[in-house]
Order: C-alpha cells, then sequence, then structure tokens
C-alpha cells in the first residue's frame, strides 16, 4: 500500500544522494537500508578504545 510522506527539502536532498550512492532503486530501498544500519550496531564500536589496555586482575584481590 503505497503512502505518501512529508519531509523537509534537506532531507530529500540526502535521501537522494544516499540512493545513488548505495545504487537503490527506490527510497523504500533506501529507508530498509538505514533501519538495518540504526538497529544493528557498528563494527567500529567493538575496539572504540584501541589504546587502553586489556583488563588484568591485580594480584591481590581486594574483596578477599
Amino acid at each position: 500500500m503505497p503512502t505518501t510522506i512529508q519531509v523537509q527539502d534537506d532531507v530529500y536532498r540526502m535521501l537522494k544522494l544516499l540512493k545513488r550512492e548505495i545504487d537503490a532503486e527506490s527510497y523504500n530501498e533506501v529507508l530498509k537500508y538505514l533501519f538495518r544500519k540504526a538497529k544493528r550496531m557498528d563494527e567500529s564500536e567493538f575496539g572504540s578504545m584501541p589504546g587502553i589496555e586489556p583488563f588484568q586482575r591485580e594480584e591481590i584481590d581486594r574483596f578477599d
């Protein structure tokens, strides 16, 4: 069932640009792409602090 939605001009331009970039056939595909991307965690989130040392327990545990 086709539906019309209203978006501002700048949003339309961004959708149009992304449609070209991902080679989508419709704006529906663009929106599905954006939803999938928003729902999964980016791989960049893993190891987002690469300079931090790996966690190691202290030799003497404070809670014994």
